[in-house]
């Protein structure tokens, strides 16, 4: 149960700039533990387990695209500023 919140605590982390890529990779070390180690077990935690989840990989998607953004960005201001 207690590694069901604390990946729930990592997932939320995961959405910080820089500092929540190494913490999205230990919720998911945290929820593969847990999907394994559950098996047919009840979990009390387990919204707190998938919402975890689900947190994760969207901070990893966040964490992915806001830089590819900003160098789409800056190619694309660089162009515009060599070719008026």
């Amino acid at each position: 149960m207690e590694m069901s919140l604390d990946c729930f605590r990592l997932g939320l982390l995961s959405f910080v700039p820089f500092l929540g890529l190494p913490l999205a990779v230990r919720s998911l070390r945290y929820f593969l533990r847990v999907h394994c180690a559950q098996a047919d077990l009840w979990n009390p935690a387990r919204g707190y387990w998938l919402w975890g989840g689900c947190l994760t990989v969207l901070g990893l998607l966040i964490s992915q695209l806001v830089p590819i953004a900003l160098v789409i960005l800056g190619l694309a201001a660089n162009y515009l500023r060599n070719n008026p």
